[in-house]
């Protein structure tokens, strides 16, 4: 995919003095050229197509660099600063633990980890029962992916099949980005994971199908699904668990709720695990704790991430006990890592 790359000539500009943005400097910055040179010079090409901005501080909803301009992030720093940038009570929080003087411990216990895990646990929708801290998102859907074939296995040896949407977005490591339904984005990985499928999205807006929206279209729109994968040579009893974004994608579309209440049912009846991936839409950023709360259905596993923190990297696998309990080497070098949990216990 070509992404645009912006000059780094500085353009004088109009001055914007409003409440919330203030722009004083040619742009870019002409004192921030040398900044995004090095970057350019060291870093990945892939990262040069963001607005060339340097970030010098982030407060609130609002993104300053060292030359006077200041501008409001729409982004939330991508989904993470659920609590706004720089949030008084975080600083606070990760300045203590800094000067408690305890920085790393692995998967020892600490007092800290436990009190978030308790939280998060203490936090969710029944039948959430504990939870496993990791790092980032990816890692977090790349645990629910390992977790829920380890989980089909035990009821079947054939029982391996993971179940995704296309359009989704699970992360870009290789299991994460073989569930996720972009085909272009990996082309790298090759040989695909025969035993990941994706389904077609209940986009309904456009219906896939070329029906119009009526009571009840979304279990005949899962079943279609089904049909469809079926189709494609899938035994369906084969189906370990669904790995479903909560909303979708980037766009955040919401999924029929009569949709999911189906794709719960079919699960149940055929032993399989639902995924939530929450990475996205966790913790309050749709009005609910959980985004799949909205749909009025059970979760077996959740990931989490991004906003869990609302500033430093922090991702968690929630489910039920039975499924966390399974595999014997679980663990992550960050695993609960102190100033990390002090920013999510917040």
């Amino acid at each position: 995919m070509t992404k645009y790359t912006f000059s780094l000539e500085p353009v004088g500009v109009p001055r914007v003095e409003t409440r919330h943005r203030r722009i004083v400097t040619p742009l870019p910055a002409p004192g921030s050229i040398p900044t995004l040179k090095e970057l350019e010079r060291y870093e990945p090409e892939s990262l040069h197509h963001e607005l060339p901005v340097v970030w010098d501080r982030a407060e609130g909803h609002q993104v300053f660099d060292a030359y006077g301009n200041c501008w409001i992030d729409f982004t939330s720093g991508i989904f993470v600063a659920n609590a706004g940038h720089a949030h008084h009570l975080i600083r606070h929080a990760l300045a203590e633990q800094i000067n408690h003087r305890l920085l790393h411990n692995y998967t020892f216990a600490s007092e800290i980890r436990a009190r978030l895990a308790r939280k998060l646990v203490e936090s969710s929708p029944p039948p959430l029962e504990k939870a496993f801290l990791l790092s980032t998102g990816s890692e977090a859907t790349e645990c629910a992916l390992k977790l829920t074939r380890m989980y089909g296995r035990r009821l079947d040896p054939d029982k391996t099949v993971i179940v995704s949407f296309d359009g989704s977005f699970h992360g870009r490591t290789i299991g994460a980005q073989t569930m996720s339904g972009n085909p272009t984005a990996k082309e790298w990985i090759v040989h695909l994971d025969p035993d990941i499928y994706q389904l077609t999205a209940p986009f309904c807006q456009r219906c896939p199908w070329g029906r119009e929206r009526y009571k009840e279209c979304g279990e005949w729109c899962f079943q279609r699904g089904l049909e469809q994968l079926r189709n494609q040579g899938l035994e369906l009893n084969r189906i370990a668990g669904f790995m479903v974004e909560s909303y979708l994608a980037w766009g955040a579309i919401f999924y029929p709720d009569d949709y999911i209440r189906a794709l719960r049912a079919w699960a149940d009846a055929h032993f399989a695990l639902v995924t939530f991936d929450e990475v996205q839409a966790g913790f309050g950023r749709t009005g609910k704790p959980f985004c799949f709360e909205h749909y009025g259905v059970e979760a077996d596993l959740v990931c989490c991430g991004k906003g869990i923190s609302s500033s430093l990297p922090l991702s968690a696998v929630l489910g039920r006990s039975e499924i966390l309990d399974i595999p014997p080497d679980l663990s992550s070098t960050h695993s609960g890592n102190p100033l990390c949990c002090a920013a999510a216990l917040i």
